[in-house]
């Protein structure tokens, strides 16, 4: 018996320590795959293709992550079509977009095989792949506009190039092409624009001088064309063939400055590091950084939860820049990257309910909160969208579970203050406001809805009292508490109150600040005017204010009252 249980312990000992060194070389082999990944990187940066793909090769006989095998796939297929290996190159992108059908960069390498093979159809299809899932794909638009001036499409080609230079307004071989569209649609002046903007940017740059020569001599301006041949030439003596071979030479230039880029950017970083640092410059509000920076996170081997993370964050930093598509694409991609990021969701509902999809924006509030019923901002984003709707109780019910959870964040007192004021219960929203004082004595946002709660509640005072400290706080839009407070010092019943001295200077700046176009402004500016006697020109400035548009069918009869007020030397009186 003891023979046989020393048998057993050995063999369960023995198939321990097979596990954990299997678990070992597992562990091993992965960071092996991570690095021989970044040793190919390094190796494209050199412009040293083939121990790029030799590096690449090793990597994907490694254990990487899928996402990580993706970037793998992505950069030996660059590495192909820069040895013009069109085929390899094709099924590297294809494996890439398998992995990860999100991948712009692979639509854009596979639609440039295509194109040098010839197959242009699949090349256009691929390539607007591209631009829809990165409209700022430069490669992309340039070769797309390369196959339409190929196809005698001059127009089209024109437009492609044109965003190709708005994605890099310092591509010499994008102006030197958009030059040859123009020159195809017989636009000789911008052509010869597009040209000068291509030696401007590169003074090395022979093919710009050769095409602008030819169409120098197109022109009739020999002088001109002899001195630009002759600088093409000096620069490349071999200028003949290397313009009857541009467009080759420039595609590969494409991948060439494509490649290097990627890898010099990716080289030796830390991800924890390089996560913070985006962190960072998202808070300070240096977007671009902060979307390159998560670029950069993402070419990294890491775990789908982590690229989901960081995804959406590019896609907050896409939002703050207003580049709303953009931003709803990175949502789409987090969530399909983990589809438990409840964050994800409720910055997806966001955007939808700003483009008016509001049922599509409350389910994925709900799911945002049935995966996390503690993610207080889902509460309190779906809040204004009900409120919006008009859904007044629903919203409060949100915005109270949101201070539930969250009882510092000062903004949901504010919004709950506001939707009380449109329910009318004027003495909760000053409540509120009073709490959120309380937590931030900074927040104009609670002076302001205070001071319209007080105004509704007769007590013209200290909603004045409220308005200034508005003022002193300089909120967002300043130029509307400068013109509330103008408004209570040039009308109100109140003699206390009145000062058209300063009415006259707050609404002046409120003018000002909206480059004199809104006329509720200058209506206050008239009004001003008036209480300090001057009725000249409170008559003046109401006028200005009844012929601009913009002004609410509401208002218009009251505008046209004060008119004849001030018309009879009088001053307004708000009832």
């Amino acid at each position: 018996m003891k023979k046989w249980r020393s048998v057993v312990y050995a063999a369960v000992a023995v198939l321990i320590v097979a596990v954990a060194c299997a678990a070992g070389y597992y562990i091993i082999s992965y960071f092996q795959g991570a690095k021989l990944a970044q040793q190919g990187y390094e190796a494209s940066a050199r412009a040293d293709h083939d121990t790029a793909i030799a590096k690449y090769d090793a990597a994907l006989h490694k254990p990487v992550s899928s996402y990580q095998k993706s970037y793998v796939y992505l950069n030996r297929g660059a590495a192909n079509n820069f040895k013009w290996r069109f085929d390899e190159a094709i099924r590297d992108h294809t494996q890439a977009l398998r992995l990860n059908p999100q991948l712009s960069e692979a639509y854009a390498g596979r639609g440039l095989a295509y194109l040098r093979k010839g197959e242009n159809e699949k090349a256009i299809a691929d390539l607007t792949e591209a631009i829809r899932l990165d409209p700022n794909s430069h490669s992309a638009y340039y070769n797309r506009g390369l196959i339409f001036l190929q196809k005698d499409e001059p127009d089209k080609a024109v437009a492609d190039l044109e965003e190709a230079v708005r994605c890099n307004p310092r591509s010499a071989e994008a102006l030197v092409m958009r030059g040859m569209c123009y020159i195809a649609k017989n636009d000789f002046d911008r052509a010869l624009a597009s040209f000068d903007g291509a030696i401007a940017v590169d003074p090395t740059n022979a093919i710009g001088y050769m095409e602008r020569s030819n169409l120098y001599g197109r022109k009739g301006e020999y002088d001109k064309r002899d001195r630009d041949y002759a600088q093409a030439l000096h620069l490349n003596p071999d200028i003949a063939k290397a313009s009857s071979d541009f467009a080759r030479l420039l595609t590969a230039q494409q991948w060439r400055e494509w490649s290097r880029e990627f890898s010099k950017r990716n080289a030796g970083k830390d991800y924890f590091e390089l996560f913070r640092e985006a962190q960072a410059a998202a808070t300070i509000g240096n977007h671009e950084r902060a979307i390159e920076l998560y670029n950069d996170f993402l070419a990294l081997d890491i775990t789908a939860p982590q690229a989901s993370v960081a995804t959406m964050n590019r896609g907050n930093a896409f939002k703050a820049k207003g580049e709303l598509d953009r931003a709803l694409r990175d949502y789409n991609q987090a969530i399909g990257l983990d589809s438990q990021n409840a964050g994800a969701y409720v910055n997806r509902a966001g955007i939808l309910a700003q483009q008016r999809k509001r049922e599509a924006a409350l389910a994925d509030y709900a799911e945002a909160i049935r995966l996390n019923p503690k993610q207080w901002e889902a509460y309190f984003d779906r809040a204004a969208t009900l409120a919006e709707a008009g859904e007044l109780d629903r919203a409060i019910a949100d915005l109270t579970e949101a201070i539930n959870l969250n009882p510092k964040f000062v903004g949901t007192y504010v919004n709950r203050a506001d939707v009380f004021m449109r329910r009318r219960e004027f003495d909760k929203a000053i409540e509120d406001c009073n709490t959120a004082i309380q937590l931030e004595p900074n927040a104009s946002g609670a002076f302001w809805v205070r001071a319209n709660a007080y105004k509704f509640k007769g007590d013209r005072t200290k909603a004045l009292g409220d308005l200034e400290t508005a003022v002193r706080l300089k909120p967002r839009k300043l130029e509307i508490a400068l013109n509330s407070v103008a408004w209570l010092r040039a009308t109100a019943p109140e003699a206390s109150i009145r000062d058209g001295k300063k009415a006259v200077e707050l609404a002046t700046k409120a003018c000002e600040l909206s480059v004199w176009r809104n006329p509720s402004f200058i209506d206050t500016l008239a009004a001003g005017y008036a209480e300090i006697g001057d009725f000249d020109q409170a008559f003046k400035y109401q006028k200005q204010a009844l012929s601009i548009s913009g002004l609410p069918d509401s208002a218009q009869a009251g505008a046209q009252k004060r008119l004849e007020l001030y018309k009879q030397q009088k001053a307004y009186r708000e009832e």
